[in-house]
């Protein structure tokens, strides 16, 4: 595109990641690995931790019994130090708080959470601003650590902290996921890159924002997500993986929710875990001006609530800024059209492969077990996906500029 300055006033300063707890390196994952353990004061709750994929897969409701047990420990500024141990503490304490609601199937769902965890959980997501439920940001974005920390940030070179499982499926799952957002981070500085352009007139740097996006999706994102399949058998997923991603809003097995014990009588209903709460995901989407329709828009900004809160704020941000399309739509550049056209073009592709992969792990496992589930054919963030994704694409699609 040509370098014509367009007459559009600059009202806010350059948008910079480092504001908004974005990395440069890792976009949405943080640069410093997460921690590993908490000080021994926890060592009771870390150790259970440890523990729960060997106790899941006994299913004799020795999750429950181990955690009646637990000393009511001080979850406070006193005894945590620092973001990083909170955040651990909140990994370890959702991990065997999602084992004891979901560990003895769906038959045998508590409707109340007993106080030694509730009060937990429920603090340290009042520190942390996120809801008190399994999220994206628990399994994926603080939960990994670096085989060899001296080599860098791989697939291969990779493991998960905690799993309900302890297989090898539900790490890659999860790892997956972290490295996709780790490849995608060229991507969201791009975003940005393309939104100071816009406040400049700029539609040559737009035009390479552009380019940058779309080979960022092409190149890194959608062959991480094909590598799925690499490590992680569609019916351990199903079977041993997916039942503990749920939450307690949408599901059946708890109609009204979930009380904490010793926080508040009333039942309360949050999302459980769901791709859906990727920042990287919702940052395309603003860039690009997606307009959802209405229950899809309903359903991302409930996924937002289980983000952290910078990253939050940050999407927030974009959302105030003059939109990137209508620019491109106003200066009738036939060239800066197309390259925003084929970048949304491949965020509908990596959606499209996003389809079959649930497909693969879910709805076909769904059919070959032949059982009834709370979750059937439900996202774990409790909305009816196979719908919700396919029109989700169909909306990414819709938002091409004719060239007429």
């Amino acid at each position: 595109p040509t370098n014509q300055p367009q007459t559009m006033e600059k009202s806010k300063p350059d948008l910079l990641l480092s504001d908004f707890d974005i990395s440069e390196e890792r976009g949405f994952v943080p640069d410093v690995p997460p921690l590993k353990r908490l000080p021994p004061y926890f060592s009771p709750w870390e150790e259970l931790s440890g523990e729960l994929s060997g106790l899941l897969q006994r299913q004799r409701g020795e999750v429950r019994s181990r955690v009646e047990l637990l000393p009511e420990l001080e979850f406070t500024k006193d005894t945590l130090k620092s973001e990083a141990e909170w955040w651990r503490a909140l990994v370890v304490v959702t991990y065997i708080g999602q084992a004891y609601i979901w560990g003895e199937g769906e038959e045998r769902v508590p409707q109340v959470l007993p106080r030694v965890l509730a009060i937990p959980w429920w603090s340290l997501s009042q520190h942390l601003d996120v809801p008190p439920v399994i999220s994206y940001a628990v399994t994926v974005t603080h939960n990994w650590g670096l085989v060899d920390e001296d080599k860098p940030m791989d697939l291969d070179n990779l493991y998960s902290l905690i799993t309900f499982s302890g297989t090898q499926d539900e790490a890659w799952f999860y790892l997956v996921a972290l490295f996709l957002e780790v490849g995608a981070s060229p991507g969201v500085k791009a975003v940005v890159d393309g939104y100071n352009a816009v406040a400049r007139g700029d539609k040559r740097s737009l035009g390479e924002c552009l380019i940058q996006v779309e080979e960022i999706i092409r190149g890194s994102m959608l062959p991480t997500l094909k590598r799925m399949y690499e490590k992680c058998e569609p019916q351990v997923f199903y079977n041993s993986i997916r039942p503990y991603q749920a939450g307690s809003k949408g599901i059946p097995a708890l109609t009204e929710g979930l009380v904490f014990e010793g926080v508040d009588p009333h039942p309360k209903q949050f999302s459980g875990a769901s791709a859906g709460q990727s920042a990287t995901m919702h940052t395309f989407d603003i860039f690009f001006g997606t307009k959802h329709a209405k229950s899809n828009k309903v359903f991302f900004e409930d996924m937002r609530l289980s983000m952290p809160a910078r990253h939050r704020q940050f999407l927030a941000e974009l959302s105030t800024l003059p939109p990137v399309v209508e620019f491109i739509r106003d200066s009738r550049d036939p060239e800066l059209i197309q390259l925003y056209n084929k970048a949304v073009e491949a965020f509908a592709d990596f959606r499209s492969e996003h389809v079959v992969l649930v497909t693969r792990y879910i709805v076909l496992q769904k059919s070959k077990s032949g059982r009834r589930s709370s979750m059937e054919m439900k996202g774990t963030g409790g909305s009816d996906f196979m719908f919700f994704l396919k029109s989700v694409r169909d909306d990414t699609l819709s938002m091409r500029i004719s060239l007429e």
